[in-house]
């Protein structure tokens, strides 16, 4: 079983595979480059001592879509594909590769405008959580 960085890692490796994607970088840069780009990033969780050496743990990783916010027809129409895309995509692969016991369903998201460095972008965010289970170490 992976950790949390795995397992976003592996959102990152599985999203930058696909069709037209710029970038999918394995942590939020200062600033963003040419889009779509996507991020992953972790919202919250829960560890569960199970005994002293397993922990079962539950993450929510907001997986986000940002496209750069110029003519919203044509952003709206570029973002419009990844939806079932990506869903899809996970769906395929409840484990992320191995780096997850499995995606909790439902997988949710949401559009809007958002900020980043000062600029403004239309992003899609899916709400992913994963079990996994670890070693405490």
């Amino acid at each position: 079983m992976g950790t949390l960085v795995q397992a976003i890692q592996a959102l990152q490796d599985l999203t930058i595979a696909l069709t037209g994607v710029r970038e999918a970088p394995d942590y939020p840069p200062g600033s963003l480059g040419p889009t779509p780009t996507f991020l992953a990033v972790p919202v919250s969780g829960q560890y569960t001592g199970q005994n002293q050496d397993l922990a079962k743990n539950r993450h929510v990783i907001a997986l986000q879509l940002w496209v750069a916010r110029n003519d919203l027809a044509r952003d709206v129409t570029t973002m419009l594909p990844y939806i079932d895309t990506v869903s899809n995509m996970l769906l395929k692969d409840v484990t992320l590769g191995g780096k997850a016991e499995t995606i909790v369903m439902p997988i949710t998201y949401s559009i809007g405008p958002r900020e980043y460095g000062k600029l403004t972008y239309l992003v899609c965010e899916w709400q992913i959580t994963i079990k996994q289970e670890n070693a405490v170490t």
